[in-house]
This record gives C-alpha cells, sequence and structure tokens, in this order.
C-alpha cells in the first residue's frame, strides 16, 4: 500500500487554457456560418419544413453547398491548425 511522504506536495490539477487565438476561430466560425443559417431560414419560409433536397432548384442547393464549405475552405486559407501539437 502506497503511503504518502511527508515530503510530497499535492498536485494541483489545473484545466488546460485554450491558445490565444481560439476564441477568434470560434467567433471567426460564427460568423463564417451566419450566411448559411440565413439561407436555410429563407429556403424553410419558401419552400417550408417538409421540402425535399430534390424540389429545390440547383442553384439554391450549390447556394447551400458553398455556404456550407465556406468556414472550413476559410479556415484553411488563413491556414489555422485544427489539432495543435501536444
Amino acid at each position: 500500500m502506497d503511503r504518502p511522504t511527508p515530503g510530497a506536495q499535492a498536485q494541483i490539477l489545473r484545466k488546460p487554457r485554450l491558445p490565444p487565438g481560439a476564441a477568434a476561430t470560434l467567433l471567426l466560425m460564427v460568423v463564417l456560418c451566419a450566411p448559411l443559417v440565413w439561407h436555410a431560414d429563407r429556403l424553410i419560409a419558401r419552400h417550408g419544413l417538409a421540402a425535399r433536397l430534390a424540389d429545390l432548384p440547383p442553384l439554391e442547393l450549390l447556394a447551400a453547398f458553398c455556404l456550407l464549405a465556406l468556414p472550413f475552405v476559410a479556415l484553411r486559407l488563413l491556414r489555422v491548425r485544427w489539432q495543435a501539437e501536444q
């Protein structure tokens, strides 16, 4: 059985801090996702909740796809590192 030694200090477990740019990246993702939310809201208002993807015009589907890819393309172009080295 392990007994604590008298000279040992208790280790304090701390939460790891986010990198300095994490808050800015999160805010940028929210801003870049806003047009997709607006477009989806517009599609729901125009076609209703029961609309199928096959019923949508091709340009609206293309616009939705581009808006979906926008945040990821922008972060790639800004060279944001998704997985920082440990």
